[in-house]
């Protein structure tokens, strides 16, 4: 969790690109899966089973009852059959229940190790727009 910018997908993807010759690895930006569930016949079978999921930007998706119980199915699946999933947010902890609702909310962050990244957005940094 942190703001735009922080690296928190970089982080993410390091994550990934580690295992993925040693486990099956997915990854999905939930608001695009989200899209592509609400107007495809999406197979989640794949993001199910992976031994590690990714799913970045949790949060930012529109908030529908249709998206909530989306996120949930795929989060209590990933819980109920133990496999880890690396979620990513720009939402604090504290505003993370009013973002995703509250029972997606208790099973990320009860289950989870949390690393809250700070700083600057390093996208500014490198583009030069922004001084440190």
């Amino acid at each position: 969790m942190g703001t735009s910018g922080t690296g928190k997908t970089h982080l993410a993807c390091a994550i990934a690109n580690e295992l993925k010759d040693k486990y099956s690895v997915s990854f999905a930006c939930l608001p695009i899966l989200l899209e592509k569930m609400r107007t495809s016949n999406v197979n989640l079978d794949e993001l199910l089973s992976a031994d590690l999921l990714v799913l970045d930007d949790v949060g930012s998706e529109r908030e529908t009852t249709w998206t909530t119980e989306r996120l949930l199915l795929i989060v209590d699946s990933r819980l109920t059959n133990a496999k880890p999933t690396v979620f990513t947010s720009n939402h604090e902890l504290a505003d993370f229940e009013a973002r995703v609702g509250m029972r997606v909310s208790s099973r990320i962050i009860g289950n989870n190790l949390h690393l809250l990244l700070r700083g600057s957005d390093w996208r500014l940094y490198r583009e030069g727009k922004k001084r440190y």
